[in-house]
Parts: structure tokens; sequence; C-alpha cells
């Protein structure tokens, strides 16, 4: 009874159905990929900057596109000050350079004289250390006997010329002997009383030994000579520091001279602007003060402005934009299909090589700001007609079904209770409630409500909607 109640309702509400003589699609279990459409740019994997090292202006560009080797130039900084700096560098240098023997000769010298005081001071204080010595000691008996020695001898000597003096003066008077001879005798004669004198003074002087105050007086020699040393050592001390100190110091002042230099010389050499690898020449944009455009030549850049990106013809990569809830569907190596509007015909093989850790928000077609997550597609086989800066259309591919069964999405129909499609038998048009999963920019997953072999509507029939 139940069966039949369904089958007259079936055929009543068939009875029903508008009629229906537009295009049709069978449906049919086939594999069904969905992706993700998301719009690209075509890039490199590897993009070199050259940026300014200084503010300058711009001379010559080679043309924007070109295919550089590592090293090649592509364009000319004004360097006029840049140059005139190094030029005064340069000259200060040399003559640093060419002061610095002389002052660690200088140097050199002083620390000669401190040594020379030093070694003299130590003489000094060996010498008041020895007559100190000798004078504690007391007088050896040598001594005291060449003393009497000396005594006897000058005496023996006066004793002679005492007995010939008056012989001399009779002769002077017969004219025999010269006045100046005689003269001379009795000043020897003075002389040797005067040896004696000094003599016997020394000799008594040996034999009753040492005072006390001449050995206080020989202790404070070496007192004095000792305090003479040290601070001869202690200016040698100071003057070997303030010497080192001075080289170092020169040196110092060299080697900053040479940093100087070196910049100012790197500099003049960043003035020519060389591709740091291979690739092709991409100009960035520049505020000119009217507005943003391409760098070209007669352009004022500042110093740290990025000017060309040198990128890798045979590291091609496509980045694209995509909104987070999106990207957060998307995993490293995960498949995507590649197409490009400048050549309709060709797509290209690709995968999720790289997916910002962060969000960065950007404007979408309403104008509407959202948050987007840069997602960076490599190709497996770069094609020599893309060109940097070039669209592509990317289908991230989400997931892969075997034998599901799709329909355009064209074809089905929002309902107050959910998606719906129109089924075709006999002429007319019914429709039927269905359950969807994924889609792409074609087809729409139907997960339950239609069966292989039926046929929908590609359009709506009798214009309803």
């Amino acid at each position: 009874m139940t069966r039949l109640l369904a089958c007259a309702l079936a055929l009543a509400v068939s009875a029903c159905a508008p009629a229906y003589d537009g295009p049709t699609l069978e449906v049919k279990a086939a594999p069904f990929r969905e992706v993700l459409a998301e719009r690209g740019e075509v890039g490199s994997e590897i993009e070199l900057p050259v940026s300014s090292a200084f503010n300058a202006k711009v001379n010559t560009l080679i043309p924007e596109g070109t295919v550089v080797k590592a090293g090649a130039i592509v364009g000319q900084l004004g360097v006029e000050t840049q140059r005139d700096d190094w030029e005064k560098t340069r000259l200060r240098l040399a003559q640093m350079r060419a002061q610095l023997p002389l002052t660690r000769a200088k140097s050199d010298f002083e620390v000669v004289e401190r040594e020379s005081e030093a070694k003299n001071a130590e003489l000094e204080l060996k010498i008041a250390k020895l007559k100190l010595a000798l004078l504690v000691e007391g007088r050896s008996g040598t001594q005291i006997v060449d003393a009497a020695e000396s005594v006897g001898t000058l005496q023996a000597e006066r004793e002679i010329l005492e007995a010939t003096l008056p012989e001399a003066e009779a002769l002077r008077q017969k004219g025999y002997v010269s006045d100046q001879e005689v003269r001379r005798m009795r000043a020897r004669r003075g002389q040797l009383d005067a040896e004696m004198k000094a003599v016997r003074a020394k000799l008594a002087a040996l034999e009753a030994g040492p005072r006390r105050e001449e050995i206080a007086l020989e202790r404070l020699k070496v007192e004095q000579a000792a305090s003479a040393r040290e601070a001869a050592r202690k200016r040698l001390r100071a003057e070997r520091v303030e010497a080192a100190l001075e080289k170092e110091s020169a040196q110092s002042d060299v080697d900053r001279a040479a940093e100087r230099e070196a910049y100012r010389a790197a500099q003049v050499r960043l003035g020519t602007l060389r591709a740091p690898g291979p690739g092709i020449v991409i100009y960035q944009e520049i505020w000119t003060g009217a507005g943003v455009e391409k760098l070209k030549a007669g352009d004022t850049i500042e110093e740290g402005s990025a000017l060309v990106k040198i990128a890798d013809a045979g590291r091609q990569v496509v980045r694209a934009e995509v909104q987070e809830a999106a990207a957060a569907r998307l995993t490293p190596k995960m498949a995507v299909r590649c197409l490009f509007d400048a050549y309709p015909g060709l797509m290209l093989a690709g995968e999720v090589r790289k997916i910002a850790p962060v969000a960065a928000a950007k404007l979408d077609g309403d104008l509407n700001r959202v948050q987007a997550i840069e997602v960076v597609v490599a190709l497996a086989k770069p094609d020599a007609r893309l060109r940097p800066g070039m669209s592509a259309n990317l289908e991230f591919v989400l997931a892969e079904v075997p034998g599901a069964l799709a329909v355009p999405t064209e074809a089905i129909a929002a309902g107050a209770t959910g998606p719906r499609v129109w089924v075709v038998a006999g002429g007319r048009a019914t429709e039927r409630p269905i359950v969807t999963g994924g889609a792409n920019e074609r087809e729409t997953l139907v997960k339950s409500g239609l069966a292989p072999g039926e046929r929908i509507a590609l359009r709506r029939p009798g214009g309803q909607p």
C-alpha cells in the first residue's frame, strides 16, 4: 500500500513538472578535482636586490628585461662627491703612513735615552756602594805602606833638592846657572813640601781609621744613588709604556684612515650598479615627487633605495596573495595548475613552495581591506616565454575524488533549504535537493541527491528562479 502511494505521488509530481526541451547533461561517475582558484604574478624564486649606497643621481641604466650575467654593469650613479672624498682620504692616508716610521723612531729614541739614564744610575749606585764598603771595611795595610813609601820618596827628593840649591845659587851668581833654573828648583821644593803634607795627612788618616761622619756621608750617597736609580727605572718604564701607546695610537690612526679610504673607495665602486647574480633586470618603483614610477636615468635616489631586481629566469615562480581563510587550506608541496593570460593554451604544473608565515592587509575587488598571505608556487619546468610580471591563473588542487558525481556549477540553484538541481525525465524537469561538496572553477561535487545515468537541466526550466 505504501509503495502504491509513493508511486502515485511520484506520478502526480511528474505530471505537475514543467516541460523542458533545453540542454541537458547526463550525470556520470568520473574523477573530480577540487581546486582553489587564485590570480598570481610570474616572478623568480631568486630575486637579488641592488640598492643605492648613498644619495645620488642615476646617470645611466641598461634596458629593463635585459638578461645579464653575474657582475654585469646594470647602471651608473653620479659619484663626483664620493670621488672627491676618496681623493682627500687617500692623500691623508699617504701622509699618515709616511709619518708613521718617524713617530716610531722618535719613540724608540726616547726609550733608548731613558735606558741610558737607568744604566748610568745603576753604575753610580755601584760606585757609591763600593766606596762605602771600602770605608766601612777600613784602610788596608797596602794603602798605609804605599802612603809611607810616598812620604819617604818625597822626603828623599826634597833633601837632594835642599842640598843642591845653595850650589845652584852660587853658580847663578857666576853666570853658569840661569835665574829661571834656580826659581824652578825653589818652586819644586815648595811643591814637595805640599805633597808631603798631603801624603802625611792621608797616612795619618789611614792609620787612624774612618770617622763616623765619613761613613754616614757615604751611606747618604748610597741612598741618594739608589733613589736616583729607582727614579730612572720608573722613568724608563713610563717611557716604554708611553712609547708603546704612541706607536699603537699612530698605527690605529693609520688603520682608521685606511678604513675610511677603503669605505670611500667602495662608495665610488658602488656607484657602478652591478648584477649580484645572473638573471633578468627588473627596475623597482620609486617615489619621484610626482608619484610612484619605474626607475629611469635622471632620477635622484636616496641612500638605501631599492633600485633593481635581478630575477633568475631558471627559477620561475608565481606569487599569489591568498585570503587567510583560503590560505589555511593550502599546504607545502600541494600540486598547482598554472595557466597564463598571455598564452591561453599553456598549462604548467607547479607546487606550493612557500607559504608566508605572516599575513598582510590588501584591498579586495570592493576596495575592502582583507588579510592575505603570500603563497609562492614553483613551476616544475620553467618556460622561456614567461616574463616577470606576467599574470597567471592558479588552481590549487585541494582534493581528488575518484568516481565522483560532479555537475556544472551553473546548473545548481540556491533553494530555501539548500542547493537544488532540475532532473529531466520524459521531457519534464523535476526540482530535486542535493548535498554538495567541494568545487572548482567549472564543477561542483554532488555527495547525494543524484544517481549516475540521470540527466539534469543546464538551465532553469520555464524561467523559474
